[in-house]
């Protein structure tokens, strides 16, 4: 693969992570939860949660070749 290809992969996945966790958070604040109680995740956390997951795919990736 690509070094073209892995960084749209970490991008989406990325992306993917983040969306999740506004769900996460939506569903937290319609379960009464307060605001104040949702404590942001940094740009560099949610990058290497990134990066794990697309070391997974690319491992299982691999795997299955």
């Amino acid at each position: 693969m690509s070094e073209s290809t892995e960084a749209v992969s970490l991008l989406i996945t990325a992306a993917m992570v983040a969306l999740i966790r506004l769900i996460d958070a939506a569903i937290a604040v319609e379960a009464g939860l307060p605001i104040s109680s949702l404590e942001p995740a940094s740009l560099d956390d949610l990058d290497a949660e990134a990066g794990r997951y697309v070391e997974q795919i690319l491992a299982d990736r691999r795997k299955r070749a």
